[in-house]
């Protein structure tokens, strides 16, 4: 057994210390900037979606609008601009559907540990190591939901030719300059 230098230990517990406080506050503020993250999506369903602003999943509300946001494979502009075939917008729907379906035990789990993780934190009645834990637990999640969620968009990227998501990623890039 290896004997480690006290004041090496100090520097290691300082350092994951550090670490795991700015792990559970940056958990703490994506929380809240991720709320989206776990949503209801174009139909109802549950949208496991991070929250980001990549233009791939699902279609832009019109500004000021309530209404339910559009998925892009369906939005007629869209469809018009990238020439897009029905049965390319059939297979984007059938490869929306499925991540939606294997997706919804991970996403209600990341809320649940979310919740949990919100709850400790303003208990203040665990120590720091079980904090790390719970932010570990949460992380798990959002790494499973991201991963599935870039998947996704590459499996779309492949359902259309390289001019398509050219111009998809144009359209995309212009609307966020007009604040859609």
């Amino acid at each position: 057994m290896h004997h480690i230098p006290a004041r090496k230990h100090f520097g290691r517990l300082l350092g994951l210390g550090a670490l795991t406080l700015a792990l559970v506050m940056s958990a703490a503020d994506r929380s809240v900037a991720t709320s989206g993250a776990i949503r209801r999506g174009h139909d109802g369903a549950l949208a496991t979606q991070p929250q980001r602003n990549d233009g791939l999943g699902e279609g832009q509300r019109p500004a000021g609008s309530s209404q339910p946001r559009l998925p892009w494979w369906k939005d007629p502009v869209v469809i018009k601009e990238l020439d897009l075939k029905p049965d390319q917008a059939t297979r984007i729907e059938a490869l929306w559907r499925n991540r939606e379906q294997k997706m919804a035990g991970a996403a209600a789990e990341h809320k649940k540990q979310q919740d949990e993780l919100n709850r400790m934190m303003a208990e203040r009645k665990v120590g720091p190591e079980t904090i790390g834990l719970q932010v570990d637990r949460v992380e798990a999640q959002r790494t499973a939901l991201n991963k599935s969620w870039t998947v996704m968009i590459y499996e779309f990227s492949l359902v259309m030719t390289p001019a398509q998501n050219t111009a998809l990623q144009a359209y995309r890039a212009r609307t966020r300059r007009q604040g859609r």
